[in-house]
């Protein structure tokens, strides 16, 4: 199933991987499965990573995965998509001067208060993929959209 995987993506969850385990333990904890599906450029919804654990009878209070065991749910995950037009719109509803720009407060607070909340640590990971210039994101300048992995 993984062999499907090619080298270059297969490097990026690898690099990813090591970021999260920062004990190097080689397992994360079955509760922060969602993240790691973030982290590997999937958007799970928060019901998706629920009907995963259930399925494959992980254990989300006491469980681990390794990273072995976290490949093969890939194929179960939708990659995360979104086209820069899509994300200007959004951006956009939070522009309250209509000047092409947003407070990156006012992205944090509503990352992190609506639909299905962000943490604060994965709203400054997305700040880091746009510019910031004067606490503000310039959403009409984005060309294009980087992510972990490609």
């Amino acid at each position: 199933m993984t062999e499907n995987i090619p080298d270059d993506r297969m490097q990026a969850y690898v690099q990813a991987w090591k970021l999260l385990d920062g004990d190097e333990t080689g397992k994360l904890p079955v509760s922060v499965l969602g993240r790691i599906f973030r982290a590997f450029g999937k958007n799970p919804s928060e019901k998706e990573v629920e009907t995963i654990i259930v399925g494959h009878d992980l254990d989300r209070v006491k469980g681990s995965v390794t990273f072995e065991e976290v490949l093969p749910l890939f194929i179960e995950v939708k990659d995360s998509s979104i086209d820069v037009k899509t994300l200007r719109k959004s951006f956009k509803m939070f522009d309250e001067e209509e000047s092409g720009t947003i407070s990156v407060d006012n992205l944090r607070e509503a990352l992190c208060k609506l639909g299905e909340p962000l943490t604060t640590d994965e709203v400054d990971y997305l700040a880091q993929l746009v510019e910031v210039k004067d606490h503000k994101i310039r959403y009409d300048e984005i060309h294009e959209i980087k992510c972990l992995v490609s």
